[in-house]
């Protein structure tokens, strides 16, 4: 893959892929889908690394329990206790790396460690400010095809990976009129996908010049900001 001057990770920088999952840990997020792909992958790709940035002071952290993928919930939202949670639920601590809550400038250092940035979520009410991060970093970006995801793709911005997301739902929601628009990655198609990454079979959208940078440009937390106050005042 392509060096966007990574440093070294503790040492583990020389790993066959470095996976990068971000966002609250929570059943809507699709961590549990990420670990379970990730736990395949390490079979075929024992060097692997996952960057589980999911550290967050959230309630819903205890949703994660309802995956068929998962056992339990992590004890608190810190990285000591997403790093146990991991552990248990069987990728070595070798192949973690679990960073604290950054600020933006942090994470744009952070994603730029990574070979593929991944997002499975189950719904997003907004455009998810992560995985736009990502996308702007221009990481190879991994988006599964529901809800405001469908908003980033639609910008056609280079990089970006389609996931179907048309599986029935493998969790016990009981309102399905409020939760009609989530979708459900499957971890096997997401496995295909890190082993497509590796073997080189995933054709990315190559830049194409000035437009591109444009485009990941409108991704950039000012021109966002720009867009909601120009909403609001209108």
């Amino acid at each position: 893959t392509q060096d966007r001057g990574r440093v070294p990770l503790g040492g583990r920088s020389a790993a066959h892929i470095v996976v990068f999952s971000g966002g609250k840990l929570e059943i809507r997020k699709g961590q549990d889908v990420v670990i379970e792909a990730f736990k395949k992958l390490l079979v075929v790709c024992p060097d692997a690394l996952l960057i589980a940035s999911w550290c967050n002071d959230s309630p819903s952290i205890s949703s994660i329990s309802m995956s068929p993928y998962v056992s339990s919930a992590p004890a608190k939202g810190d990285a000591e206790s997403i790093g146990n949670w991991l552990e248990v639920q069987g990728i070595p601590r070798k192949n973690i790396v679990v960073p604290g809550i950054l600020n933006s400038a942090q994470m744009a250092s952070l994603l730029k460690q990574a070979d593929l940035a991944v997002f499975p979520n189950r719904c997003e009410g907004g455009t998810n400010l992560v995985a736009m991060e990502a996308i702007a970093c221009g990481i190879p970006t991994v988006l599964s095809a529901n809800s405001g995801h469908l908003d980033l793709m639609r910008l056609g911005c280079p990089g970006v990976v389609a996931m179907p997301s048309n599986h029935p739902l493998k969790i016990p929601l009981s309102d399905n009129e409020n939760f009609r628009v989530w979708g459900e990655s499957d971890p096997d198609y997401l496995f295909g996908i890190f082993v497509e990454f590796l073997e080189g079979r995933i054709q990315l959208k190559p830049f194409r010049g000035l437009g591109d940078y444009a485009s990941l440009e409108t991704l950039s937390w000012r021109c966002s900001f720009e867009t909601l106050f120009s909403a609001l005042e209108s």
